[in-house]
């Protein structure tokens, strides 16, 4: 899987509904990857949280951007 395609794939899932805050680790989890492959969906959510597509909450939570919060 490219980056482009995990990245997608981490937006959809964490702008879904029923979505609550979760580590990426858990986020890789919860997509079905591979342990391994946890650190490449903690590189794509810091890549998407340097573009302002996603955030960080407390102790690294990744959360959805508000889309009513000025940037």
């Amino acid at each position: 899987m490219n980056s482009s395609d995990l990245e997608q794939k981490i937006l959809h899932f964490v702008g879904g509904k029923g979505y609550k805050p979760a580590k990426p680790r858990v986020i890789a989890q919860k997509l079905g990857l591979k342990k391994d492959q946890a650190v490449e969906v903690r590189r794509a959510v810091k890549r998407l949280v340097g573009r302002g597509q996603l955030l960080y909450g407390a102790n690294h939570l990744v959360r959805p951007v508000d889309p009513g919060s000025p940037q």
